[in-house]
C-alpha cells in the first residue's frame, strides 16, 4: 500500500513541486512577515531563551515556538542565511501537498488525488503564504493531517489503523497548537462538530480514542505551557492567552472588518480553481447517491469548509493568509472534477461544460502572460523569458485544441505542463522581480554604509517586519517610543537613529523634535519611508513635541 501511495504521489509533485523548488530559496527576506519570523529565530539563537520568542529584547508570544524553532535550527547549521529560513518552508509545502494526496485517497481514485495536488499547488493563496517564512504554511499541515487523520478514524474498520489514525488526529492537533496556539485547534473542532452533528455520526467519537488523545496532546501542548509558565509566570500567560487568543478574537488590535470580509477573499485565494470547484461539489454530490462512505466523504469537506469559515468570520481579527487551512478540501473538489472529466463525465452542454472551459482559457492566459510580465515592468529583456514564452505558447496550443475538441485528457495535459514551466517561470523571472519590490536588504547596506562600527542604534516605532529585518542581518534597534525622551536616553557621540514612518508623514517633524540630529538619508525601502539621523552634539533642552 505504502509502494502505491509512493508511486502515485511522485507524478503529481514533479508537476507542482516546481513551482516551489524554483522559487524559494533565491531571494532575500520579504515583506509583510519574513523578517520578523527571521529576527525571532535568530534573537532566539542569541539570548538562548528556546521557550518565549522575543523581538527586540521583548516578549513577542503571539504563538508558541514551535515554527521559530524549525527555521533556528537551519541557521544554525549553514549560518545566518536568507535561503536557509526557508528550509522549513519547503518541507512543510511539499508535506502538505503529500498529505491532501493522502486525504484525497480516503475515497477518491488515484488520479483525483492527483490532480487534487496539483490544483493545491497551484492555487493563488497556497502559491504566495509557501514563497515565505510564514507560520500559517506549517499550520496548514498539522491542521490537514489532523484532519485527514479523524476522518481515518472514523471510517476504517481495521482496529490497529483506527487507533494509529487516532493518534495521529491527537499528535497533530497538538503540532497544529505548538505551531500557532489555540486557533488551529477551534478550526479542527468546530468542523469535526459540525461534520458529526449533521452526518449523525456522534456515535463515532470512541474511534477517536478521547482518552489517550487527550494525554497525548496534554504531552505536546502541556509541557510548553508548563515550561513557559516556569519562565515568565502569569504575566507570560496573560500576554499568550489574553492579548494574543481572546483580544485577537475580539478584534481589540485593529479595527474590526465586516462579517463578510471574506467573501470576496474565498473566491480569490483559490484562483484559478475557484471556477471548477461547484463542478466538482455537484460531481461528487452525484456519485456518492449510492455509496456512504463517499456521501459522508463529502459532507465532510463541506463542513471542513463551511465551519472554519463561519469561525473565521465571527472572529474579530481577519486577514485573507487566514483562509489557508480551507484550501485543502477545495483542492480535493477540483480533483474530482477533473478525475471525472478524464473518465467522460463532462456533460454536452450547461454550466459545468462552460466553467471549465473558461477555467482552461484563463489558466492559459495567466500561464502565458508569466514569462513576459517581467520584462513589461521592468523593461529589461531576460534570458531564456523568449524560449519560456515560446514553450507556455505550444502547451497553450494544446490546452485550447484540447478544450474545443472536448479532448478533455489532452486540455489537463497541456496545462499540467503548463503548470511546470510557470514553475521555472517564477524562479527565472518573477522572483527577481518581486525581490526588488519586497526585499529588505537595500536598507540594510544603507546602513552598512552610513553606520560607523561604534554607532549605537534606536528605532522608533519600528514595525514588527523592519525591528525583525535588523535583528536577522546584525543591526539590531533600541526601541523607543518618544522622541522627547531620545535626547535624555543617549549619551554618546556616534549615535545613530532610525525612524521608519508611513507615507505622508513630513520628516520636517522630526527635525522639529530633534533640532541637533543631522539627517544621513531619507528613502523608501519596500514600501516604507525610512529616516536616518546622526547625533551631532549635545542637544538642546525644550525640545516641542511633534504636530
Amino acid at each position: 500500500m505504502l509502494h502505491k501511495f509512493s508511486r502515485g504521489i511522485w507524478g503529481a509533485l514533479l508537476v507542482a513541486a516546481p513551482l516551489y523548488i524554483f522559487g524559494t530559496f533565491n531571494h532575500d527576506l520579504w515583506r509583510p512577515a519574513e523578517a520578523r519570523e527571521a529576527g525571532i529565530a535568530r534573537e532566539m539563537i542569541e539570548n538562548g531563551n528556546w521557550v518565549a520568542t522575543h523581538l527586540n529584547g521583548r516578549p513577542f508570544l503571539e504563538k508558541p515556538p514551535l515554527y521559530t524553532w524549525l527555521m533556528a535550527g537551519p541557521l544554525l547549521v549553514f549560518g545566518y542565511q536568507d535561503w536557509a529560513v526557508r528550509l522549513p518552508v519547503l518541507f512543510f509545502t511539499l508535506a502538505t501537498l503529500a498529505a491532501v494526496y493522502g486525504l484525497a485517497r480516503a475515497a477518491l481514485p488515484p488520479r483525483a488525488a492527483q490532480a487534487s495536488v496539483i490544483a493545491l499547488g497551484t492555487m493563488a493563496l497556497f502559491l504566495e503564504v509557501n514563497h515565505g517564512a510564514m507560520v500559517d504554511n506549517g499550520l496548514v499541515f498539522f491542521m490537514l493531517a489532523a484532519m485527514w487523520a479523524a476522518f481515518t478514524a472514523l471510517e476504517t474498520e481495521l482496529p490497529r489503523r483506527r487507533r494509529w489514525a487516532a493518534a495521529a488526529f491527537a499528535a497533530s492537533a497538538g503540532m497544529a497548537f505548538l505551531c500557532k496556539g489555540g486557533v488551529g485547534v477551534v478550526l479542527i473542532g468546530a468542523a469535526l462538530c459540525g461534520y458529526l452533528t449533521h452526518a449523525r455520526q456522534w456515535h463515532k467519537i470512541p474511534r477517536l480514542s478521547p482518552a489517550a488523545g487527550f494525554l497525548i496532546f496534554g504531552a505536546l501542548a502541556g509541557a510548553w505551557l508548563l515550561a513557559l509558565w516556569q519562565r515568565g509566570g502569569a504575566e507570560y500567560f496573560k500576554i499568550f492567552f489574553i492579548h494574543n487568543h481572546c483580544q485577537r478574537l475580539a478584534g481589540t488590535f485593529e479595527p474590526i472588518k465586516v462579517r463578510w470580509y471574506y467573501l470576496p477573499y474565498l473566491l480569490a485565494v483559490a484562483m484559478p480553481w475557484t471556477l471548477v470547484i461547484p463542478a466538482g461539489i455537484q460531481h461528487l454530490r452525484g456519485q456518492s447517491a449510492n455509496n456512504p462512505v463517499l456521501r459522508r466523504f463529502a459532507l465532510f469537506l463541506l463542513w471542513w469548509v463551511g465551519a472554519m469559515y463561519l469561525v473565521l468570520n465571527i472572529a474579530g481579527e481577519k486577514g485573507q493568509q487566514y483562509l489557508l487551512p480551507l484550501l485543502p478540501p477545495l483542492a480535493v473538489f477540483a480533483g474530482a472534477w477533473v478525475e471525472a472529466t478524464f473518465a467522460g463525465s463532462m456533460p454536452p452542454s450547461g454550466w459545468r461544460l462552460h466553467t471549465t472551459r473558461l477555467f482552461a482559457v484563463l489558466a492559459t492566459l495567466v500561464s502565458l502572460a508569466l514569462p513576459l510580465a517581467p520584462m513589461w515592468l521592468t523593461g529589461e529583456r531576460l534570458a531564456g523569458g523568449a524560449v519560456l514564452a515560446a514553450g507556455m505558447a505550444v502547451a497553450g496550443f494544446y490546452t485550447c485544441r484540447g478544450m474545443l475538441r472536448r479532448e478533455w485528457r489532452v486540455m489537463w495535459r497541456a496545462l499540467a505542463g503548463m503548470a511546470v514551466g510557470a514553475g521555472l517561470t517564477l524562479g527565472w523571472s518573477w522572483e527577481p522581480y518581486l525581490n526588488q519590490c519586497k526585499s529588505m536588504k537595500p536598507l540594510m547596506a544603507a546602513l552598512e554604509r552610513h553606520l560607523p562600527a561604534e554607532a549605537e542604534l534606536w528605532g522608533y516605532k519600528l514595525s514588527e517586519n523592519t525591528a525583525g529585518a535588523l535583528i536577522f542581518y546584525g543591526h539590531p534597534a533600541r526601541p523607543f517610543d518618544d522622541l522627547r525622551a531620545l535626547p535624555a536616553q543617549s549619551g554618546a557621540a556616534a549615535f545613530a537613529l532610525i525612524v521608519s514612518y508611513p507615507p505622508g508623514r513630513d520628516p520636517a517633524d522630526f527635525a522639529e523634535v530633534l533640532p541637533d540630529w543631522q539627517p544621513v538619508f531619507n528613502q523608501e525601502y519596500a514600501g516604507r519611508f525610512y529616516l536616518l539621523l546622526r547625533r551631532a552634539h549635545q542637544p538642546r533642552p525644550g525640545a516641542a513635541a511633534p504636530r
